[in-house]
């Protein structure tokens, strides 16, 4: 006997009871509440200036507060001085960059005086003044409201000894050995003639200093141009392989009209035996290339010279001095 179908209908299975569903759902939530607070911090970013905004307002903060602090000095001290209250003064000196002179000779080469209202310095006048100073090369000033005046300055390096026959006035100097002797900067600026209080502060400068001579009694004092070229020209000596083989080198300028241009006075190394160079007109490396072969391969020829003369192309001409009966 067959048994009958139980046709009965069964309890329906609702999705949510499966666990892949359920699974389903809570990374649903996550995804959508990661989702939202992406979107907030997205809007919180967009509600703050950016980077560059942020630098614009600082740059323009700052050309403000030094444009106030430029007009706005007079204004406050007018401003003081209605109200019945003292307008600020110069109160002292702040001296920056200075080495060889002392803070107390900075502050005098400005001219101002303690006491000065503040509204009545100008800084690009003191600047100009500063500059005038033989040691001082370039100068900055700046003004405080509270009365301080920072000055910033740049001396002059002396790389050079100038013996002039002639002061910087152009009288002729009685003796042919006489005259001054200027400091020389690496711009070919002639300064100070006086060395006593340079050379006792600074002795072991001395003798590294490279000597320029300018040569006739009627010359005029030589211009910045031919100093550099002087200057130049004793540095490629002393950084080539000749400064072991010369002495001391005395760069002599050349006389105006002179056919024989440029020389250098010096002396062969370990001796006292005079030495002239004769270099002509520049530009002198092809000279100095000869004078270097002959130094190398010939240099019992060129230690007996007393004159080698490089003038000529291709040749040097080598003179020796006749020994003295």
């Amino acid at each position: 006997m067959r048994k009958s179908r139980d046709t009965r209908p069964r309890a329906a299975v609702r999705s949510g009871d499966s666990r892949f569903e359920k699974a389903a759902r809570q990374r649903s939530r996550r995804t959508r509440a990661h989702l939202e607070r992406s979107q907030k911090r997205n809007r919180a970013r967009a509600a703050r200036p950016g980077l560059r905004a942020r630098v614009v307002v600082a740059v323009c903060f700052c050309l403000s507060l030094g444009i106030g602090l430029l007009v706005g000095v007079p204004a406050i001290e007018r401003a003081i001085a209605l109200q019945g209250g003292a307008p600020p003064r110069v109160e002292w000196i702040d001296v920056l960059g200075n080495q060889r002179l002392t803070a107390r000779q900075v502050a005098e080469a400005t001219g101002l005086e303690k006491g000065t209202l503040l509204h009545a310095v100008a800084p690009a006048e003191l600047e100009a003044r500063l500059v005038t100073h033989e040691w001082i090369r370039s100068a900055r000033v700046v003004g405080l409201p509270n009365g301080a005046i920072v000055v910033r300055i740049e001396e002059r390096q002396p790389v050079a000894l100038l013996r002039v026959p002639i002061d910087w006035t152009g009288q002729t100097s009685a003796d042919a050995t006489a005259g001054t002797t200027h400091l020389v900067d690496a711009e070919g600026v002639a300064f100070t003639s006086d060395l006593r209080e340079w050379a006792a502060g600074s002795p072991d400068e001395v003798p590294s200093l490279l000597v320029l001579q300018a040569s006739g009694a009627d010359a005029a004092a030589p211009d910045a141009s031919t100093l550099q070229v002087a200057i130049a020209l004793g540095q490629r000596i002393a950084g080539s392989e000749m400064a072991a083989r010369l002495g001391n080198l005395t760069i002599e300028l050349p006389r105006p009209g002179d056919p024989v241009g440029w020389r250098i006075a010096t002396t062969h190394a370990g001796s006292e035996t005079p030495l002239e160079v004769v270099l002509g007109e520049g530009p002198f490396g092809a000279q100095l290339d000869r004078l270097s072969q002959l130094l190398t391969l010939a240099p019992q020829e060129a230690r007996a010279a007393s004159s080698i003369d490089l003038r000529f192309a291709d040749q040097a001409v080598l003179r020796t001095r006749l020994a003295s009966r």
